[in-house]
């Protein structure tokens, strides 16, 4: 992604955790996604988006969620079956300092899933600021495929995003942006294995559809959605 104009930056990995409990501090940051330009940004653990939670169906698993933001916020576990109580929608209000206890059992298929805050009228500012991230379902259908599984390495998370910049270096809350963020990184590449690699591709702009492909036209082979495992893969040149 990015023009031939643009010095290319390597793609950052989010670290991988699997935890007994998941102790996860959104805060306020400042970033620099471009050298000098300094950006107010919301993260989990670190200045911009989170660590991928890695879990295995079946599992109870433990979160807390430390709010270190000068608001209030919340977490919702998206696309992920959890009890109503138990999902930060509007109505589970997280305080300034107040810390949330979370556990559920994991009932999922494998599958990528992702997290991110849902607080009433503030949702929008602060997913765009930054604060999200993946979550990795795994099973023992999923682990008896011959498929790539060793993160950072072959399989890889892919946090596509648009944002946009304004001169001073601020990111408003926008439909549409002038940049897109790969992992939290402009202008991103990444240097894969002479292998079959795994993309976990997710759309994380606020309203833009992305059309993903290679640039030499070779075939995607999709082998999952929203929902977990397809059937059987599906070749496509553009996703």
């Amino acid at each position: 992604m990015g023009g031939n104009s643009f010095a290319q930056l390597p793609m950052a990995v989010p670290p991988l955790l699997e935890q007994d409990t998941f102790l996860l501090t959104v805060g306020q940051h400042v970033h620099q996604f471009y050298p000098g330009v300094n950006t107010t940004t919301y993260g989990v653990n670190g200045p911009y988006l989170g660590p991928t939670l890695l879990m295995q169906r079946g599992d109870t698993v433990r979160l807390k969620v430390i709010n270190e933001l000068p608001q209030v916020t919340s977490m919702h576990w998206h696309g992920m079956h959890v009890p109503g109580d138990m999902d930060g929608g509007p109505q589970r209000e997280v305080m300034p300092g107040e810390t949330w206890d979370v556990e559920y059992r994991v009932e999922n298929p494998a599958g990528t899933y992702w997290y991110h805050p849902h607080p009433h009228m503030l949702t929008a500012s602060q997913a765009t600021k930054g604060a999200a991230g993946m979550i990795i379902v795994r099973d023992t259908e999923e682990a008896a495929l011959d498929l790539p599984r060793t993160y950072g390495v072959d399989d890889f998370p892919v946090v596509v995003q648009d944002r946009r910049f304004l001169a001073n270096g601020s990111m408003p809350t926008a439909p549409y942006g002038d940049s897109v963020l790969v992992n939290g990184t402009p202008h991103a590449y990444l240097e894969c294995p002479a292998q079959v690699v795994r993309l976990r591709l997710l759309n994380g702009a606020n309203a833009r559809v992305f059309a993903l492909g290679l640039d030499n036209g070779q075939d995607l082979h999709v082998i999952a959605g929203d929902g977990g495992l397809l059937n059987a893969p599906v070749a496509t040149d553009r996703l």
